[in-house]
């Protein structure tokens, strides 16, 4: 009888005990899943950036985390690196893309890759460096005293050798993408860098044959650049202003006047021919002291490879197109016809 008794209770005891595992691993799990592997929000589609600074180290960024409202904890955000054995990776200084929605395993993810936000910044065939500059401090990661303290720079005159007083012409059109963080200097070398990657040996010595430097073929060019923004013209306006150079004719280009105005209005006035400026080319005879603007790839190739021809003259004819001419009279009657058609249009829109 002792015996049963004994079996019974033991058996008893050990459905309690079988019991208490299960609830204890329910419990356990239901933890672990609430903890570990759930978001604070798991429906958000908000993205969250988030700022790793110099010396910030894995606990500290968990904390910080939890303290957001990006983490239900911070030490599930820990134990997921300690788990995966990522807690001796480095941690990137930048600037993340987090979200409510990322679990402790997705956060720890998005510091692993990298997934960094990305300024994408367009600069355009034709912007100046004032422009330039604008759209560098549109971003967010430079101030435009930062950026235009970086253009004056001493050091990155030495450094890419630019005979100049102005880095006109050299930031070299493209689209860039820059991290947090990063600085004007930076941000300035990396369009300095790809211009001098764009240059090859071919186009240092055609610029030799052609009897020029590479600052003067990067000023032509951006002249170009501003004269024309149509492909088959560009080689044209080249040979044109080649043409001006080799007699000693003044280039006489509007463009290269509205760079020398301050803060220039969009309407170019007699006096304005008529001022006295480096860039005044109705004035003073050959190029610019600098480029009027940062040329594109193509605006260069023009500048090294001119058409053959013995134009001197062009006039717009309103729809982007040009007349070019050889003698002054022909010139004179392209002006009347242009001039005055546009003239016409214009008062008959007022009328």
């Amino acid at each position: 009888m002792t015996n049963r008794r004994e079996r019974g209770v033991t058996l008893l005891e050990l459905v309690f005990y079988l019991l208490a595992i299960v609830l204890g691993c329910f419990i356990t799990w239901t933890a672990y899943n609430n903890l570990m592997l759930t978001a604070v929000q798991p429906e958000s589609t908000e993205s969250v950036p988030y700022i790793v600074q110099q010396g910030n180290n894995w606990k500290s960024v968990a904390k910080d985390l939890e303290g957001r409202g990006l983490l239900k904890n911070w030490w599930s955000f820990y134990l997921t690196l300690k788990l995966k054995k990522m807690d001796t990776a480095t941690l990137i200084p930048g600037e993340y893309s987090l979200s409510p929605s990322f679990t402790p395993e997705r956060m720890v993810k998005a510091f692993i890759d990298k997934e960094m936000i990305v300024h994408k910044v367009v600069i355009a065939e034709g912007k100046s460096n004032r422009e330039v500059t604008a759209l560098l401090v549109a971003t967010g990661l430079v101030s435009a005293t930062e950026v235009e303290m970086a253009l004056r720079d001493p050091s990155i005159f030495a450094k890419y050798d630019i005979p100049a007083s102005s880095l006109e012409g050299y930031l070299f059109p493209a689209t860039y993408e820059f991290y947090r963080p990063t600085s004007a200097q930076e941000m300035i070398s990396r369009m300095l860098n790809e211009g001098v990657r764009r240059r090859t040996q071919e186009m240092m010595e055609r610029s030799i044959d052609l009897g020029m430097t590479y600052h003067s073929i990067l000023t032509l060019a951006s002249i170009i650049e501003k004269e024309t923004s149509r492909e088959d013209e560009r080689a044209i306006v080249s040979s044109l202003y080649q043409n001006r150079l080799r007699i000693g004719m003044p280039l006489q280009s509007d463009p290269t006047v509205i760079y020398g105005v301050n803060d220039f209005d969009g309407n170019l006035t007699r006096e304005h021919l008529n001022t006295d400026t480096p860039y005044n080319t109705y004035i003073h005879p050959g190029l610019p002291p600098t480029p009027i603007c940062n040329p594109g790839e193509e605006a260069i190739k023009a500048a090294l490879y001119p058409d053959k021809t013995e134009f001197l003259f062009m006039v717009a004819k309103g729809d982007g197109s040009h007349v070019f001419s050889k003698q002054y009279s022909d010139h004179v009657n392209a002006v009347n016809q242009y001039q005055r058609k546009k003239t016409e249009t214009t008062a008959a829109i007022e009328q």
